[in-house]
């Protein structure tokens, strides 16, 4: 039974468009093999402003290729490699073709098997996420997928919105 509300789940939040705050179409891998990203916005964090105009995409499985971690890293500096990670957590198990809940972990439980946790990590020390939703459209050849994140709305500190294709070949 749980196999068939996921399969729908995927099919209802996979195959067609959705519209989180940024393109609604699906995110697919590239062509030839690279992997990208892109994010656009800004967090508020110790009285400082950091923007978010640029993504260099990784993916990490644990030793038994359970669990993954999609890291996006945006360069303040690049001669001096300083700058920020958003990063999601899937605490479940592997990416699966679906819609998450991204919620900030650690100080707030993951409730499996449709929630990822998301904090901004480097510059600043640990930024959890406020709310969000994650897209996965493709696992197959790379992880490729989409967000729109929040960080602590009542105190407005800010949002991020972009998509990866991170080839996994």
């Amino acid at each position: 039974m749980n196999k068939i509300v996921l399969a729908t789940l995927c099919l209802i939040g996979c195959t067609g468009e959705a519209d989180i705050g940024i393109d609604s179409q699906p995110v697919a891998c590239n062509p030839d093999g690279t992997s990208t990203a892109d994010m656009t916005g800004e967090v508020h964090y110790n009285g400082q402003t950091y923007h978010f105009d640029n993504a260099t995409p990784s993916l990490v499985r644990d030793t038994s290729g359970a669990y993954t971690t999609v890291n996006l890293w945006n360069y303040e500096d690049p001669s001096t490699q300083r700058g920020n990670t958003l990063r999601f957590f899937f605490e479940c198990g592997a990416a699966q073709l679906a819609s998450y809940d991204v919620v900030g972990g650690g100080n707030q439980q993951v409730q499996c098997p449709l929630q990822v946790a998301g904090a901004v990590l480097g510059s600043i020390e640990i930024l959890p996420a406020d709310t969000g939703t994650l897209i996965v459209d493709q696992t197959q050849g790379c992880l490729a997928g989409r967000f729109h994140v929040e960080f602590d709305n009542s105190a407005g500190d800010g949002e991020l919105n972009g998509w990866f294709s991170i080839f996994t070949q």
